[in-house]
């Protein structure tokens, strides 16, 4: 990924910030994007920096439409072109069915549906501009693009206090093909979908251990796989439109 120009929204914590670390690390130029963990981003920043590499930060409210133009718009100046965007910017809140309201699902809607696709309309507009080969689909080293949207193992499982969340990542999977069919050949647009990767704090031992045993792989996710998955996207050259689910076998029940 040398050379490459790389967004990351949600790049200032958690997932979104171990992800950014590794594109960085990869050769890849990078705009972090945070919103409220400026800190987190700042942080990753200058340690891209000390590591001989190139970043740059942008705060953004991305529940707009707007504000979504705004800091692909911004990306792409500071960059010159984008040729990777990832969105992991995204909130998982619990949403129980019988005491949900109409303002916690329009949010997990905004951040986790609305905001990737916005994103990705945008991104592929900067990339198509430059174009591809003869019509071709082109890969990352001979100039197409790349948007690699974060989803989840709840999109394709029903976990009923988590409702917005499931159906909000659901929709982002029906939206990556959609992306994927309107954008080609220019573009090529995925999905990945981790399943359990962090535990919630306070969790009890057996708690976790029953977690565990319902995944064939015998152990709960690490960053770094959902990190080889999303290279993976970054780099393939004739993936489009398919979504990954990074779950340990969990989906399998």
């Amino acid at each position: 990924m040398t050379g490459r120009m790389c967004v990351v929204t949600g790049a200032g914590r958690d997932l979104g910030q171990a992800i950014a670390g590794a594109v960085a690390s990869e050769g890849a130029e990078v705009v972090l994007h945070y919103n409220r963990s400026k800190g987190g981003a700042a942080k990753l920043s200058r340690r891209i920096h000390r590591g001989g590499g190139k970043a740059h930060l942008l705060s953004a409210d991305l529940r707009s439409e707007s504000s979504c133009r705004w800091l692909i718009r911004t990306s792409a100046r500071l960059l010159g072109r984008i040729d990777i965007l990832i969105n992991s910017a995204g909130l998982f809140e619990r949403t129980d069915v019988s005491s949900l309201t109409e303002r916690q699902f329009d949010r997990l809607l905004a951040l986790n549906l609305k905001a990737p696709v916005f994103c990705a309309i945008e991104a592929a507009k900067v990339m198509t501009r430059r174009g591809g080969v003869g019509g071709r689909c082109v890969g990352a080293r001979s100039g197409g693009g790349r948007i690699v949207n974060i989803s989840s193992l709840g999109a394709f499982q029903a976990w009923p206090a988590y409702l917005a969340y499931c159906a909000s990542k659901a929709a982002l999977v029906s939206a990556t093909r959609s992306l994927a069919r309107a954008t080609a050949p220019i573009v090529m647009v995925n999905s990945v979908a981790p399943g359990l990767i962090d535990l919630p704090e306070g969790m009890s031992e057996s708690e976790r251990d029953r977690l565990v045993s319902a995944i064939p792989a015998g152990r709960i996710g690490t960053y770094d796989d959902v990190i080889d998955a999303v290279l993976y996207f970054c780099t393939a050259e004739y993936v489009t439109g398919q979504v990954l689910l990074v779950d340990g076998g969990a989906s399998l029940r």
